[in-house]
């Protein structure tokens, strides 16, 4: 993904600036996109440090930007954004009900997560690994 600064300087949520910010990493995206030649993807990192572990996820939009535009990303940062990956899930779940797109999460770099990511849970006896709940 091609780097992009915006002039205002304001990143928080909610904010001139950071929807300026989507806005153009959206552009860049469909800029350089070239199907059957390049992908460009239109997507950012959800970063959560819960007590610090890492519970990243690529957050990425099948849609083009008519779609991802409509909404800012969801971060980690309270009282608009969360570092539960269920909260991460919801707001995936009310763009595509608002949209009528498609957004995918991909977990990554689960081992400096210290288990917290995919934690091995027991169910009817048997030990396996699942997501991480809370």
């Amino acid at each position: 993904m091609a780097y992009v600064k915006s002039p205002n300087l304001d990143p928080a949520p909610g904010t001139r600036g950071y929807r300026s910010t989507w806005h153009e990493t959206i552009a860049a995206a469909e800029q350089y996109n070239e199907p059957g030649r390049f992908t460009a993807l239109i997507g950012y990192e959800w970063t959560s440090l819960s007590k610090g572990n890492n519970l990243h996820r690529n957050v990425i939009f099948r849609d083009n930007g008519d779609k991802a535009s409509l909404v800012e990303p969801m971060t980690c940062t309270p009282p608009l954004g969360s570092i539960n990956p269920i909260d991460l899930w919801k707001w995936m779940d009310a763009y595509e009900k608002k949209t009528g797109g498609f957004v995918l999460a991909i977990a990554h770099n689960g081992n400096l997560s210290n288990g917290e990511m995919f934690p091995i849970v027991e169910a009817a006896g048997l030990f396996r690994r699942g997501e991480r709940t809370a």
